[in-house]
């Protein structure tokens, strides 16, 4: 992002102590501006445990069950290999012992904030990009943006996980508060439930897509 968009400000929230330490010393190596909060994103404020794998982070979960975790990365495998990705032979030999070493755990006692109280914290009026990638926690998040706050939203990207209507009702809060939404799934977790919704304000102008001040991106 701060490549592509230098002047952009950018509120990124990580709940995982190890993994937050690696986004301060890269934000800081790189000169990106940006507001870093060591805490999750929720409907209300509380704190909550984070099962945290950290040879798989990008599974840790507030929401965490260790099968669906696991079909979920045995799906992408399955897919790489069907692809004929380079060394995947090896790789689906040593299947089991692969799983058990990607999801050895840690716990930890996480903070969470509404995204709406952090909106009102930092002053920010509007958004242009809302990204959301938070592990089976993504309908919370939308539901801590209060109704004043949505207009300030001009583009959402959003992983679902697709368990107990998850992708229906994501779809259906997107599409009520104003927004064009479109789902779809990598070829790289077929077989599994994650999607990616866009979702685009009908609204949205052409002098939207050249804002006169630097634009705002937030990362749950």
């Amino acid at each position: 992002m701060g490549q592509v968009c230098p002047t952009a400000r950018v509120y990124s929230f990580e709940p995982a102590p190890p993994v937050f330490e690696i986004l301060r010393a890269n934000v800081a190596r790189h000169g990106v501006q940006a507001t870093l909060f060591n805490e999750g994103v929720s409907d209300r404020p509380g704190t909550a445990e984070l099962t945290f794998y950290p040879s798989s982070s990008g599974m840790s979960s507030f929401h965490a069950d260790l099968a669906e975790e696991q079909q979920v990365f045995r799906a992408i495998l399955e897919n790489q290999h069907r692809a004929r990705m380079e060394g995947m032979d090896e790789v689906m030999a040593h299947m089991d012992e692969l799983m058990e070493e990607r999801f050895k755990s840690h716990l930890f006692a996480c903070r969470l904030r509404p995204l709406s109280e952090v909106i009102r914290e930092q002053g920010i009026t509007r958004i242009d990009l809302l990204k959301v990638d938070v592990q089976k926690s993504e309908l919370q998040v939308l539901a801590g943006i209060e109704d004043a706050d949505w207009p300030k939203i001009r583009q959402v990207v959003l992983e679902v996980h697709d368990i107990d209507g998850g992708l229906d009702k994501a779809v259906s809060t997107l599409r009520a508060r104003g927004f064009r939404v479109q789902a779809e799934q990598d070829d790289l977790y077929e077989s599994s439930p994650i999607y990616n919704l866009y979702g685009t304000r009908d609204d949205l102008g052409r002098d939207d897509l050249a804002p006169t001040h630097p634009p705002q991106e937030i990362q749950p």
